[in-house]
């Protein structure tokens, strides 16, 4: 039995008095984020180097009377999230970190797991540290284990509990024997051949109305005037656009490597160099838009915790380029560009490109599972 830990996202519904205290808990954390980003400069300036223990000690040093009405976890979690944006930018994942604004930073805290009392769930409501109430839950935690972290968002006016739970549950599914090759694409986002079939998917059609609706209501922001009611309503009803077009593909995403998980024993995906793809200024915004990483960050987990064998193809490994049927690889000017979607071969094959990449996919895992 393997311990893993699973993060599970639930809607929660604050009453007044609690609103109004997570407002104040939005601000704290980005006022311990931002005076921690002050401490931390300021050590590098006198030649020394920081790290999340000196920062944290010193912030709390630095504590103020009307601090002592929050938990202290919001200050650690602030610097721990600070500590994180300064190895992403060492690790060149990202820029230098910068003070967060009220108005453009996403609004988080989060609570750490200190005792069995810290963070717990009794019937339908969710008690934390200090809180003068119980928060009313949309659903239950689906997983049995202990609560390790929870972390409170507001997205669109709507209020999140993260729930991160360390569990021991047992994730099983029958073993199918089969084994299937993905090929991620642009124009088509999925393409699946295994051993009998070949099947094409692409995202819901409602996510490109709702592509124009943002761009329609981004349009019509840019026209109202800063400071007034119609702004506000603009921008909140932007918000739950993004919301819903987040949740619609998402829940795509969600589906579609579930059904791939519980169908497929063996799977096999290419490596995509995805940072190359967004220097092409022409494709950049589709495959931003395509979220290649989210999908193999979510098939690679759910592979891990259901005991599914997935391999990860080379990046050079030539997919598109090599003939599923007889082999033979184009090279130079034989080679196919974007425009050609059919893959012809000497042999006889005339195939779509996709298809014929996911049957070279399904044969290089294959190969390696052997």
């Amino acid at each position: 039995m393997i311990k893993i830990l699973i993060t599970h996202k639930i809607r929660i519904y604050p009453n007044n008095t609690l609103i109004k205290q997570f407002n104040e808990l939005f601000g704290y954390s980005r006022y311990c984020y931002n005076r921690g980003l002050e401490i931390w400069n300021s050590e590098y300036k006198l030649g020394n180097k920081p790290n999340f223990r000196k920062v944290r000690d010193i912030s709390k040093g630095m504590k103020d009377k009307w601090e002592k009405e929050h938990s202290p976890m919001i200050l650690d979690s602030a610097i721990e999230d600070l500590e994180k944006a300064f190895k992403s930018f060492f690790n060149k994942r990202s820029r230098f970190p910068k003070f967060k604004s009220k108005r453009k930073s996403n609004n988080t805290f989060r609570f750490n797991r200190k005792n069995d009392s810290t963070i717990r769930v009794k019937g339908n409501k969710l008690f934390l540290p200090k809180m003068k109430y119980g928060i009313k839950l949309s659903e239950l935690p689906r997983f049995n284990g202990t609560i390790k972290l929870c972390t409170i968002s507001i997205k669109a006016n709507i209020y999140y509990a993260s729930l991160t739970i360390d569990t021991n549950e047992e994730f099983n599914r029958e073993l199918t024997n089969d084994n299937c090759g993905i090929d991620l694409g642009l124009k088509t986002f999925l393409t699946l051949s295994d051993t009998t079939n070949d099947y094409q998917d692409n995202y819901p059609s409602k996510l490109k109305a709702l592509q124009y609706k943002i761009k329609y209501l981004n349009k019509l922001l840019s026209k109202k005037s800063k400071g007034s009611n119609k702004r506000y309503v603009t921008i909140t009803k932007l918000q739950k656009t993004y919301l819903d077009f987040t949740n619609l593909r998402n829940d795509y995403l969600n589906k579609i490597v579930n059904t791939i998980i519980f169908n497929y024993d063996t799977i096999c995906i290419e490596d995509l160099n995805v940072k190359g793809m967004l220097s092409n200024k022409k494709l950049s915004s589709k495959v931003y838009q395509a979220l290649f990483y989210t999908f193999k960050v979510k098939l690679t987990n759910k592979s891990k915790q259901y005991g599914n064998n997935l391999i990860i193809a080379n990046r050079w490994f030539p997919s598109t380029q090599t003939c599923s049927n007889c082999g033979q690889v184009k090279e130079k000017e034989n080679k196919l560009d974007l425009s050609n979607r059919t893959y012809i071969c000497n042999c006889g094959l005339e195939l779509d490109r996709d298809i014929n990449a996911s049957r070279n996919l399904r044969d290089y895992g294959l190969s390696k599972v052997s």
